[in-house]
């Protein structure tokens, strides 16, 4: 049986920061900025 919990975790994302991700596809990467606010 899967975990439940009652809430939501806390909001942990520096607001102050730009996050990247890279998405590997089977034609190449993409690599996108993510930003906060």
């Amino acid at each position: 049986m899967a975990k439940q919990y009652d809430a939501a975790p806390e909001l942990t994302i520096d607001l102050s920061k730009t996050y990247k991700a890279t998405l590997h596809t089977s034609e190449g990467d993409i690599e996108v900025d993510l930003y906060a606010a």
